[in-house]
């Protein structure tokens, strides 16, 4: 079995994630996202936006869901 280094998503821009957000919601055609959902089809991890933006709800709401 291979070794690898998962990415590192330190210096993220916010707009980054947020767009992130924004996409996985049209691409699973939803106005809100779960953690899991974001998780399972996202680029980042939740727990990025959630310290980030200070909780996952917040971070819908910046990135104009829900």
């Amino acid at each position: 079995m291979k070794f690898e280094l998962e990415e590192f998503h330190r210096n993220i821009p916010d707009e980054e994630i947020l767009a992130d957000i924004k996409r996985t919601a049209v691409e699973l055609k939803q106005n809100f996202l779960t953690t899991r959902q974001y998780n399972e089809h996202g680029k980042f991890h939740s727990n990025l936006a959630i310290k980030r933006f200070g909780g996952w709800i917040k971070a819908i709401e910046k990135a104009e869901l829900g």
